[in-house]
């Protein structure tokens, strides 16, 4: 999740290996009705070889292991962190961020640390007051209603981080103004270190799939697809 790895080259041994002759594969299965044959082709098509599956499951069991070397065993990750008034729901292969809370800006505010909470665990994160100051303050975004603006806010936030790996750790001075569909707000929290913070999954980008905000007097509930 390291954002000055991003773009890392993959290393020769991640590469798929040459795929074995259509022809060659149905010499070998030389005897099978069509229809029998038919399925194990298109399954043989689907899979890699059980050495590049091999491969590609050492490759990221070293990318784990990098990036918690120097994690002491009472700090490994686990399961993911619940801090607040959210939780994760999967969706195919992507996850759905739900927070809420006893407004708009509260639900809001969840959804910002359920989307960071699920790149990193939060409670490992520290206030750095200079770089929350430098790159996390009066952060704007601007709608046309609340799934325009849940999105905007949500995106904003999450430009500071690939920008700069800033991980927000709680969000304060939200000023909400439905009238102009605008939100600004601060947060604390410090740059990303891969020798100190747990790698988990790092989202690419907000959707607007399936993305809803439901108000009643009492609460406010937010659903956000997020792109991992």
């Amino acid at each position: 999740m390291d954002p000055t790895a991003a773009n890392s080259e993959s290393s020769s041994s991640d590469r798929l290996a040459p795929r074995t002759s259509g022809r060659r594969f149905r010499r070998q299965q030389a005897g099978m009705d069509g229809e029998k044959l038919r399925e194990l082709e298109s399954d043989f098509r689907r899979r890699p070889s059980e050495d590049v599956e091999t491969q590609i499951v050492a490759a990221i069991n070293a990318r784990k292991k990098q990036a918690n070397l120097a994690l002491t065993d009472e700090e490994a990750p686990g399961e993911t962190e619940i801090l607040g008034n959210y939780e994760y729901l999967d969706h195919t292969a992507d996850i759905q961020l739900h927070s809420w809370g006893a407004s708009f800006e509260d639900a809001l505010m969840m959804q910002v640390i359920a989307m960071f909470g699920y790149m990193t665990k939060l409670s490992l994160v520290q206030v750095d007051e200079q770089v929350s100051k430098d790159h996390a303050t009066d952060i704007q975004a601007h709608g046309h209603d609340l799934q325009s603006l849940v999105f905007a806010f949500l995106q904003e936030w999450l430009t500071v981080f690939h920008e700069c790996g800033f991980i927000v750790r709680e969000l304060y001075n939200v000023r909400f103004n439905r009238q102009q569909w605008t939100i600004k707000s601060s947060a604390r929290g410090e740059a990303f270190n891969s020798a100190k913070h747990t790698q988990g999954t790092e989202v690419k980008a907000v959707t607007y799939s399936n993305l809803s905000v439901t108000e009643t007097e009492e609460r406010c509930d937010i659903w956000v697809i997020v792109d991992i």
